[in-house]
């Protein structure tokens, strides 16, 4: 039985790296830097690096708690 005929089973949704520092409101870099430092959790597959979705949610609701008055600002123009 493959993973999503499994009732009552929650969806699990990957994001690319892009994506993810979006969902967080960092750069790509600061992502990999998170990644590096083991603050936020991420799977290697095939080589490419992707996200929980459950894992961003998680890790920004965690990042604003504990940064209330940076978290959140526009990012610089790259």
């Amino acid at each position: 039985m493959m993973p999503s005929q499994h009732q009552g089973a929650a969806p699990f949704s990957l994001l690319k790296p892009e994506e993810a520092a979006e969902r967080l409101n960092v750069s790509r870099t600061t992502l990999y830097r998170m990644v590096d430092r083991r603050a936020i959790a991420v799977y290697r597959i095939g080589g490419v690096l992707r996200f929980s979705l459950t894992d961003i949610e998680a890790s920004a609701r965690r990042f604003e708690a504990n940064n209330p008055t940076t978290y959140g600002r526009p990012q610089a123009s790259q």
